[in-house]
């Protein structure tokens, strides 16, 4: 018996950002994942963020998701940034994006006393 060893090319492409790059302590961003079935079958899966403790998720961290052959998608999250941040400090926050079949795509954004507050109304338009 022969085995082969290797990797199989992933059957989605996956990318992420955030809307804004910096927001005020306490803003809300949108975090967008554009995912796409880049083969020639349906594929089902779920996408989820990993974030700092200092973010916040409003609404569900999970989302389920299944794409037609060659489909491109857009899902997104809305985040809250804790308001209690120190003033004398500027905050990166990495954002992950991954599938449960392990795929990721990374973004984020920063954070100063100085940047402007965004609203959540802002975020969902």
């Amino acid at each position: 018996m022969t085995g082969q060893s290797g990797y199989a090319a992933s059957p989605i492409s996956l990318q992420a950002s955030a809307l804004k790059k910096a927001v005020g302590f306490g803003s809300y961003n949108l975090i967008e994942a554009t995912i796409e079935n880049t083969d020639n079958f349906y594929y089902g899966t779920e996408l989820y963020l990993v974030k700092p403790k200092e973010v916040s998720i409003i609404g569900s961290e999970l989302k389920s998701i299944l794409l037609l052959p060659n489909e491109k998608k857009k899902v997104f999250w809305i985040v809250k940034l804790d308001g209690g941040l120190s003033s004398r400090y500027a905050y990166t926050f990495p954002i992950l994006v991954g599938t449960v079949d392990n795929i990721t795509a990374e973004t984020g954004f920063t954070s100063t006393a100085r940047d402007p507050y965004i609203s959540q109304d802002e975020v969902e338009q």
